[in-house]
């Protein structure tokens, strides 16, 4: 009988171990999972910065080409009504 109290004893102890355990892990999952939304918010965020860059780097970039163009074209007609000297 005693030997069944013991083996008791020690499931109840592991059990209680495991509970505490068990408590602590749902702790940092919930730690986690709180830490992987904002990760989640914050990328999203730099993803839509980072879009609105790219916009705003290729506006000026095709303004860019468009004012070379332009000068191209008058250095051309420069370079092509330039009288002989």
């Amino acid at each position: 009988m005693a030997d069944i109290e013991s083996r008791l004893d020690r499931i109840e102890s592991s059990v209680e171990r495991l509970g505490s355990s068990l408590e602590k892990l749902v702790d940092i999952v919930g730690g986690l999972a709180g830490f992987l939304q904002e990760l989640a918010q914050t990328q999203k965020a730099n993803a839509q910065a980072a879009e609105e860059r790219f916009r705003h780097i290729e506006t000026i970039q095709m303004e860019t080409t468009e004012k070379l163009n332009a000068l191209v074209q008058i250095v051309d007609e420069w370079i092509r009504n330039k009288p002989s000297a």
